[in-house]
């Protein structure tokens, strides 16, 4: 695992590069069982999340590919399975989205091959 790049797009609300893992094989959150992420991530009213519904795993990849800070967030609350089957559907900030298309071009191959209307 690594940082993002000092090149790396910035986030236009805070002073981090978006993180974005090496490998999407890195990622290994949860695929079942009920958690809750922390409060850095997930401030809602929404405290647990089970983790055996793909909606609620693409809530909590939707949640923490937006806010989180470090590599190690990403991994540990997103798995691979689930973020490739729903990134075309991932309604994601364009700073958070380009940043991991660019790293991972298969990401833009599934945006393109499953194009999500937006509003």
């Amino acid at each position: 695992m690594t940082a993002a790049p000092a090149d790396a797009p910035r986030n236009p609300f805070t002073a981090y590069a978006v993180p974005v893992v090496d490998d999407l094989a890195e990622l290994a959150g949860p695929t079942s069982g009920v958690g809750r992420l922390p409060i850095s991530l997930d401030s809602s009213a929404r405290a647990e999340y089970d983790f055996t519904d793909p909606a609620a795993r693409r809530a909590v990849a939707r949640i923490v590919l937006t806010e989180a800070g470090s590599i190690d967030e990403i991994t540990t609350w997103v798995d691979s399975d689930t973020l490739l089957t729903a990134w075309p559907d991932l309604v994601l900030p364009r700073r958070v989205r380009e940043p991991w298309e660019r790293r991972h071009p298969e990401l833009a191959r599934l945006e393109l091959a499953h194009p999500t209307p937006r509003p």
